[in-house]
């Protein structure tokens, strides 16, 4: 049976009210592993005691990185390239990730909505490798890209704008 004192931590008791519907903000672990809890439930006027009928877990993850692994530095007018990119995150939790790229620097901000062209979407592979085949542009000059990736509904960068020189 499930028992509340078996738990070390628990959050604020929360008073009844006639929505019925409760919300508490826990803190969590600074390790990956998993969390487990359960819901207890008071009911003052009988006296009564309820929990989940089941013990619910959190599995704990490090903050995600999104690390470039594979690029050239330069590449020619029209060419396909490849683009090799690493998420350490569980594949499970990779909603999607892409390369961002624009023949315009974005420097100093690290987010896609500055990068008009996106590579194809891709969601959580079990080895955390990523790689797309990408034409550079018809006209020579820099592409410049980040790598992003969306992981539990959060966003990802790589540390900094990355650059090709195309001839």
């Amino acid at each position: 049976a499930i028992d509340g004192a078996n738990y070390a931590f628990h959050s604020d008791v929360l008073p009844g009210d006639d929505s019925r519907s409760y919300e508490v903000m826990l803190p969590m672990p600074d390790a990956e592993g998993t969390v487990y809890y359960v819901i207890h439930c008071v009911l003052k006027m009988h006296g009564y005691e309820f929990y989940t009928p089941v013990e619910h877990t959190i599995e704990m993850i490090e903050e995600p990185t999104v690390t470039v692994t594979q690029f050239p530095d330069e590449a020619f007018v029209g060419a396909d390239v490849q683009f090799v990119w690493t998420v350490s995150a569980p594949a499970s939790a990779v909603e999607e990730t892409a390369i961002h790229w624009d023949t315009t620097s974005h420097a100093g901000s690290l987010d896609i909505a500055s990068y008009p062209e996106v590579s194809v979407w891709m969601i959580g592979e079990e080895d955390r490798t990523y790689d797309v085949t990408l034409e550079m542009p018809d006209e020579p000059g820099t592409l410049y890209f980040i790598a992003h990736a969306l992981v539990l509904g959060e966003d990802f960068y790589v540390t900094e704008e990355l650059s090709i020189i195309v001839r």
